[in-house]
């Protein structure tokens, strides 16, 4: 019975050890995390010398788990093409009455104070694509082009 029972100790061990190599293969290696000096939430793939600033839709904040493998896989082209890619989740605890111009300016003040003022490419999805869309009403001077994924034309009227 000891020996029954060592056995299976050690296969459990071993079980372990093998599904946390299967998770970590799972895993994009190439990111990193981290947070601005006013809140948000960035995270980081490649490191090439320009610069593309992701605004994903404000109900996400920094991505896990399956939605940051998705990520990592949507990213690989702009990594390979040479951008270091920040994925920036809006600012926590909002107020309630927070509209798609307030976080546009966040990121604009982000873009000035952390990009040096300026990014080659903003790319935002779905209701960030709103943000996206206000950021370059406000500010067009701080991106050079700005593309929007699955975005809408408008948010309610509170939203605005």
């Amino acid at each position: 019975m000891k020996r029954v029972l060592m056995t299976a100790g050690v296969l459990a061990a071993a079980g372990t050890v093998v599904a946390g190599v299967a998770r970590s293969a799972r895993r994009p290696s190439a990111y990193t995390v981290g947070i601005f000096a006013n809140g948000m939430e960035e995270t980081r793939f490649g490191n090439g010398v320009k610069t593309l600033l992701w605004i994903p839709d404000p109900t996400h904040t920094s991505p896990t788990g399956p939605y940051l493998r998705f990520m990592a896989k949507v990213l690989e082209p702009f990594v390979a093409a040479g951008f270091c890619v920040h994925l920036v989740a809006r600012k926590p605890h909002l107020a309630v009455d927070v509209t798609a111009t307030d976080l546009a300016r966040d990121y604009a003040d982000l873009i000035n104070h952390e990009f040096a003022g300026r990014v080659e490419l903003v790319v935002a999805d779905s209701q960030g694509g709103v943000i996206g869309y206000c950021l370059a009403a406000l500010r067009p001077d701080l991106c050079r082009s700005l593309a929007t994924v699955a975005a809408s034309h408008s948010m309610n009227p509170p939203a605005q």
